[in-house]
């Protein structure tokens, strides 16, 4: 799928699918189908992800929402097949860059206590810039994706308890499910319904964090 959806980025949508009253600070929902790939599938998830957004008018904390999706066909190459076996993402993708131990290296090699601290100021506007922040919410026992393969990657890539609350902070949500909702959640309204919640305060959170960055910039 990753070819495909690294291209989705440069589709220019249709007219309709355009904001005409768009305004700074809207809030832009864009969905893009997993498996199923039909869109319809997937109208009472996104009525309950904008209800849980939005107020009766529409708005979010004042700022208008939109919610869009698109239907999403994927295919791999048997070739492909065989390439995709590592996790080959930058760091800047997985929120890892400015990693500490690097910085530390660094450090080791000067005396200045003016340098230690201008690199610890660097640092730490580093780790408060708005980064890309994923989200991951992971089946239990999914029979589309292996549970050797999950659990290395939420060893190597997720949150976790450290002495580095910044750098962490900085790296992706990863959540096994305990509800028991299937790969195809899309398929009922309860399942659809859970879900939508899950996204509806990833949402929040993100938006909290962006305000928050906004304001320490001032």
């Amino acid at each position: 799928m990753k070819p495909t959806l690294q291209d989705v980025i440069y589709l220019d949508p249709p007219p309709t699918a355009k904001p005409k009253d768009s305004a700074p600070g809207a809030l832009l929902i864009f969905f893009i189908t997993g498996n199923p790939g039909l869109i319809a599938f997937y109208g009472p998830f996104l009525d309950r992800l904008q209800s849980l957004l939005c107020d009766e008018e529409g708005l979010v904390g004042g700022s208008r929402c939109y919610t869009y999706g698109a239907s999403l066909a994927g295919h791999m190459a048997r070739d492909e097949m065989h390439e995709i076996t590592d996790d080959k993402f930058s760091d800047d993708i997985w929120g890892t860059s400015g990693n500490a131990d690097d910085e530390g290296k660094v450090l080791q090699s000067k005396a200045s206590a003016v340098v230690i601290k201008q690199a610890d100021a660097s640092r730490d506007l580093h780790m408060r810039r708005p980064t890309t922040k994923l989200y991951f919410y992971w089946g239990k026992n999914d029979h589309w994706v292996a549970d050797n393969t999950r659990d290395t990657i939420l060893a190597a890539r997720a949150q976790k308890a450290t002495d580095e609350p910044m750098l962490e902070k900085s790296k992706p949500v990863m959540e096994i499910d305990r509800n028991g909702i299937p790969h195809g959640f899309c398929l009922q309204r309860v399942h659809s319904n859970l879900v939508a919640e899950k996204v509806a305060n990833w949402i929040k959170e993100i938006r909290t964090n962006h305000v928050s960055y906004q304001r320490d910039a001032l």
